[in-house]
């Protein structure tokens, strides 16, 4: 748990002020006294004063812990530290006697100090908000107001990072579109001539090997000596002898004759039983009619015999045709697989080798379509939209630059300026150093961080932030409320004061404006009715007790 270490020879002359002349003199009893180099402090009335004091400051808190708190840092007499480092930050200090006291468990009614702690002690994902929260911790601030304005950054670093990513993938859309794909379309068309010279060279070599076996394989062949052979060569189809020629299927022309001449045959057999005299008589025309009648039976019997054989022959010609089918399939085979062995690893090589060409031309071929109508389709669409955007998000983010009186040029201070103001106003003067030095580390400090975030996000967060990269409208924290609970505030403007000083010797000017005038003067910001003025001035003495989130000031 955070403690508040006081310094009580200082802080012994709040006792004569009015505000302090009236606290309850009986203690708590759970606080306890830490005296530094207590071997120089022998004067145990001195040591009871000390007591006497340390309660009393611990009633006064009691009615108004924040209020007294901030009072105490105020007026430079307090210090926040942390109990793990208490012994060392009481060590560094000048003052012989110290009070450390702790916080309540309690505070603003009812939010629990563990609480508040351990949400500022969490961790953040981003590098730049972790630095600040170290800072946010050990500035002399309360713990409420610790607690909002850290919460305010983690909420824009968030937004911010949302927005950066965003930026990131139309960055590098662009570079692809602009940079990296016509790069890339040159390559590979610079390749593609490569294989395909490759390929057709790998062609030319596989065509030659080809044409050289073709040719010794032919000189073997005409080598041989085939006088001795007999060649037979069929003078009929398969099927087709001259003992079967006779068994081929009729014309018509053939079976209209056969018809014609049974008829005829018929025909004439009428007339000639009309002219048979009576002495033939009825059994010769009997005879002759049964005759007849065999005769076309034994024909009707031939044309069926002829039809049958013609059937079968169809059958056979079929399977004759589908044997030879077959052998020429099998030939074709065997010829492949003979073709195959006859061929040398030269050519085996040479046609694995234009495969390879081949397949990877196609690949190429099929990505550099694909590109290419990528690259038409934008054409056709509206080219400047992402210029548009990021141009847009660069001015927000970036700061703008306005003129002010004599022409000078003064940066406009963003949001995150004037948080990181209040972080480092409250940043506690260490013991040894003079205020000139302490606000030039200040000032350096300020660029670091701006110069981390800006690193970190790619744009520094602009005025008019709303969490989305774009104008909030007029007026201040686009939507960030930096009062949150326990301000104390009802439905008040919040107003943002940064207060410096600077002690002069001899009389000195502010020379700049804006950032750069830490240790030149004061910048109060504030706002009201949603309007922003910058308010430039050069005061030697602090404001104490003022309203809003300077380093000193009080809420409420």
């Amino acid at each position: 748990m955070p403690k508040i270490q006081l310094d009580p020879v200082t802080a012994a002359r709040m006792r004569s002020s009015k505000e302090w002349s009236e606290v309850n003199e009986s203690g708590k009893g759970s606080e306890y006294v830490v005296l530094n180099n207590a071997s120089v402090i022998k004067n145990s009335v001195y040591t009871n004063q000390l007591e006497t004091f340390r309660s009393q400051v611990t009633q006064t808190l009691e009615e108004d812990w924040e209020f007294g708190i901030e009072e105490l840092f105020e007026l430079e007499v307090a210090r926040h530290c942390e109990q793990n480092l208490a012994d060392a930050t009481i060590n560094s200090m000048t003052s012989e006697c110290h009070i450390l006291l702790p916080y309540p468990p309690v505070i603003g009614g009812s939010i629990s100090v563990d609480e508040i702690w351990s949400e500022l002690c969490q961790p953040s994902s981003f590098n730049t908000v972790n630095r600040l929260g170290f800072m946010v911790r050990g500035g002399n601030k309360g713990l409420l107001w610790k607690r909002e304005i850290l919460r305010a950054v983690e909420t824009i670093a968030e937004k911010e990072w949302e927005n950066t990513a965003k930026r990131r993938q139309l960055l590098a859309l662009k570079k692809w579109r602009q940079e990296e794909r016509p790069e890339k379309l040159e390559k590979l068309y610079e390749v593609r001539n490569v294989f395909e010279k490759r390929r057709d060279a790998a062609k030319s070599k596989l065509n030659k090997v080809r044409e050289k076996r073709i040719a010794n394989h032919t000189e073997d062949l005409q080598g041989l000596d085939l006088a001795e052979e007999d060649f037979a060569f069929k003078k009929y189809q398969v099927g087709e002898d001259e003992d079967e020629v006779e068994g081929k299927p009729m014309s018509r022309a053939d079976s209209d004759g056969d018809n014609s001449s049974a008829s005829g045959s018929d025909s004439g057999g009428e007339s000639a039983d009309y002219e048979c005299d009576d002495e033939d008589g009825k059994g010769k025309r009997n005879e002759e009619r049964m005759r007849r009648r065999a005769e076309a039976s034994k024909l009707r019997e031939e044309k069926r015999r002829k039809k049958k054989q013609m059937q079968l022959e169809m059958k056979m010609q079929e399977i004759r045709v589908n044997a030879e089918r077959g052998k020429v399939e099998e030939m074709k085979k065997k010829r492949e697989e003979a073709e195959e062995k006859s061929k040398t690893e030269e050519e085996k090589l040479c046609e694995v080798l234009v495969k390879q060409l081949e397949d990877r031309l196609g690949k190429i071929d099929e990505i550099l379509e694909n590109l290419q109508e990528e690259e038409w389709e934008e054409e056709e669409d509206e080219g400047g939209l992402i210029d548009e955007i990021l141009r847009k998000g660069e001015v927000e983010g970036d700061g703008e630059v306005i003129v002010g009186g004599g022409g000078v040029k003064v940066e406009q201070m963003t949001i995150l300026d004037k948080l990181v103001a209040s972080i480092l106003g409250a940043q506690p003067l260490q013991p040894g150093t003079s205020k000139e030095a302490h606000w030039e580390k200040v000032r350096a400090l300020h660029e670091e961080v701006k110069t981390e975030w800006k690193a970190e996000f790619g744009r520094l967060p602009p005025d008019n932030w709303n969490g989305e990269g774009e104008g909030g409208g007029e007026g201040g924290g686009g939507g960030v409320d930096l009062r949150g609970d326990g301000w104390g505030g009802d439905d008040d403007d919040v107003v943002v004061e940064v207060e410096v000083e600077k002690e002069i010797a001899g009389g000195g000017s502010v020379e700049g404006s804006g950032l750069d005038c830490w240790e030149d003067g004061e910048v109060e910001v504030e706002e009201e009715k949603e309007e922003e003025e910058l308010i430039l001035s050069t005061p030697n003495v602090a404001k104490v007790g003022g309203k809003g989130l300077r380093p000193g000031g009080r809420i409420g």
